[in-house]
């Protein structure tokens, strides 16, 4: 279509592959049902709620509970529609125009595909190589450079997706300190890598940190994002998102969510025991060699091509991520840790596919 700007048509539209799967290791989702109180608030929240009406296009109710669970005053959260959403209005507000946008790859898809849809110069600085003393490090001296040369946006994603690895904060403080550039740090899987830069925001203007309740919360469907940044970032988000950009029933469950924090922490915990647990099961598989992760999911290699090894899990009935397509990530799968139940399913089905693999006549195919 000729009206169609070539930044869009450059991208492929969004297709997460359709699960009819038993097991679904892909998402890096809480497999765990709501804790009673918090399911219980749901259904209370949709009874009572007068869905004739807009509700509350400041979300006021929930940047408070968020405000209280991160520290934080209230004016410094910002609401978003998933954190997807969140990416976009961080580069209507402060990228497009040509202005640099740094990220690390591999790292979070979103990333990338918002600096190219909003014409933002994109600088994409590769993390080291998987077989390296340190894999997956990030190069902070080539983010400053690039940084120091043309200020723009960053933006890193601690700990990594997909990779897991924890970057140093004192190497993000380094960005802060020695460039004039906006750092935005995803902190979508804080509550397993229990470390955090919020506590530095009200000290540097130029520090933001993203959210989200998709993971630990295990609130994916509801869609709920959120930064805590200085008034000043909030106010400019708040200028170029949409009116209403979370719902009313959102606002209500996500609040009830966070209120009941403390609620999470044993699902947390188990997820940390089981995918330790996991990590140890893919360790013990031959030619598999798990990295280390400060999350809720695994990076490995696989001996066999990585495609070939993805579809003879997904017949199985197991979906987890193929990586591979991006040069550093060639030999690499990603899993989700799921139940005692499905990680026990996904290894079963990880060694049959292996054996079958290594079977004469049958790699890559």
């Amino acid at each position: 279509m000729e009206l169609l700007r070539k930044e869009a048509a450059a991208l492929p539209p969004y297709q997460p592959f359709p699960s009819g799967a038993k097991v679904k290791l892909d998402m890096n989702e809480n497999p765990f049902p709501l804790p009673e109180p918090v399911r219980r608030a749901a259904v209370d929240i949709a009874g009572r709620l007068n869905f004739a009406r807009y509700g509350d296009s400041g979300a006021s109710a929930l940047r408070s509970a968020l405000a209280a669970y991160a520290g934080v005053r209230p004016e410094m959260v910002f609401c978003g529609n998933g954190s997807d959403e969140i990416i976009h209005l961080f580069l209507t507000a402060f990228g497009g125009n040509g202005r640099r946008v740094i990220v690390p790859r591999p790292t979070f898809v979103t990333f990338r595909r918002e600096a190219i849809l909003s014409g933002a110069e994109l600088v994409e600085v590769p993390l080291a190589p998987a077989e390296s003393a340190d894999p997956f490090a990030l190069d902070i001296e080539q983010v400053v450079r690039l940084a120091k040369e043309k200020p723009g946006v960053v933006f890193i994603v601690n700990p990594n997706n997909p990779t897991g690895n924890l970057i140093p904060r004192e190497a993000l403080l380094r960005i802060l300190a020695e460039t004039e550039s906006l750092l935005v740090v995803d902190e979508a899987y804080y509550e397993y890598a229990g470390t955090t830069l919020a506590g530095e925001v009200a000290r540097n203007p130029r520090l933001a940190v993203m959210r989200t309740l998709s993971k630990a919360f295990g609130l994916a469907g509801l869609r709920l994002g959120y930064v805590i940044a200085v008034p000043e970032v909030v106010a400019a988000l708040d200028r170029v998102r949409l009116p209403f950009n979370v719902n009313m029933f959102t606002q209500g469950l996500a609040q009830a969510a966070v209120e009941n924090a403390p609620l999470f922490k044993p699902q947390v915990a188990a997820l940390l025991a089981e995918r330790d647990k996991l990590w140890q099961g893919l360790a013990a598989l031959p030619g598999v060699h798990p990295f280390p992760t400060h999350t809720n999911f695994i990076l490995f290699t696989v001996p066999q091509p990585p495609s070939t090894v993805w579809r003879k899990l997904f017949a199985a009935g197991v979906l987890i991520l193929d990586v591979s397509r991006d040069p550093l990530l060639k030999s690499c799968l990603r899993v989700s840790t799921g139940t005692a139940e499905e990680n026990a399913v996904f290894l079963k089905a990880l060694a049959a596919a292996l054996a079958w693999c290594r079977a004469p006549g049958k790699t890559g195919g």
